[in-house]
């Protein structure tokens, strides 16, 4: 005679069929799906970013290789907006913005900061060639990190505004 337990060890035995094989999870449509967080100004946070965003992008099926370039892009970004920070108001850290937004083709972030940028625009460097002493120049490497990873890379403020940072990167065809 066999009991239950036999039979319930005999069936999780037998190969799944395809019609009960688990699906591959869905990707993300971008329609109405984006994840928004808001971090202090401060570099301990920066981590929970990367976290999300390579979550983000991991669902979107991007390549290993890709998931680690936009958790590199991302927290330069961050990194950025934490640097560039206007300084704590009433104890208050100033916070900083990340947008995730997942689409078919691609994932776009933006990362917001409460700071202005110069009139002059974004203070960058044209090459990273060494300088007379042998020393790498300072400042616009993260930007520079940045456009190298990413497909495109925008600057965005106003007079009045916040300096935003959007990122783009594609899925690529495999």
């Amino acid at each position: 005679m066999v009991n239950s337990r036999t039979q319930k060890t005999h069936a999780a035995s037998l190969p799944i069929s395809r019609a009960t094989a688990p699906k591959p999870k869905p990707r993300f449509d971008g329609s109405d799906e984006k994840v928004v967080i808001q971090i202090p100004a401060h570099p301990r946070y920066v981590r929970v970013v990367r976290l999300a965003a390579a979550g983000v992008a991991s669902g979107l099926n991007f390549s290993i290789e890709d998931v680690e370039d936009i958790k590199l892009a991302v927290a330069e970004a961050c990194n950025n907006a934490i640097l560039h920070a206007p300084p704590p108001k009433s104890g208050r850290l100033p916070m900083v913005t990340i947008t995730l937004l997942p689409l078919a083709d691609r994932l776009e972030m933006r990362v917001e900061d409460e700071g202005r940028l110069p009139s002059s625009g974004v203070p960058r460097r044209k090459t990273t060639e060494a300088s007379d002493e042998g020393a790498l120049p300072e400042g616009g490497l993260g930007l520079l990190i940045i456009e190298s990873l990413m497909d495109e890379v925008q600057h965005l403020t106003g007079m009045k505004s916040n300096t935003t940072l959007l990122m783009v990167k594609y899925l690529r065809a495999v």
